[in-house]
């Protein structure tokens, strides 16, 4: 009985740092399109982003976790996202990743950004 109950604590915590290291790379741009939701008021009519879209910015900016592959692809995302319809206004989308929000990317995003020069 006390066996089994260790191996299930065992798998359970196996499950759970499993869950937590795969959420942590960035597996398709779903994720990056949900991260950045807070931001759509700002980026259709400018103003002031969000304390929750800056932060979801930080986030995905200074991620620890995050390889050099994955702030590629988080690159892409974002220029697909924001620059790929007229949906959002291309300055203001420009200016959230690097100026709006305080601790933004350290690189400049725009239609012509090379995401495979982010190291």
């Amino acid at each position: 009985m006390r066996n089994t109950r260790v191996m299930n604590l065992v798998v359970l915590v196996s499950i759970l740092m499993s869950a937590i290291t795969s959420y942590a790379a960035v597996t398709d741009c779903n994720q990056v399109v949900t991260d950045i939701q807070p931001c759509y008021p700002y980026l259709r009519d400018g103003g002031t982003p969000t304390g929750e879209c800056c932060n979801n910015i930080t986030y995905l900016a200074y991620n620890r976790d995050y390889t050099r592959e994955d702030h590629q692809k988080i690159c892409s995302c974002l220029k697909d996202l924001l620059f790929g319809s007229d949906y959002f206004n291309q300055e203001y989308a420009e200016n959230l990743v690097t100026s709006k929000c305080f601790y933004g990317f350290s690189y400049h995003l725009s239609p012509s950004t090379d995401c495979s020069s982010i190291s």
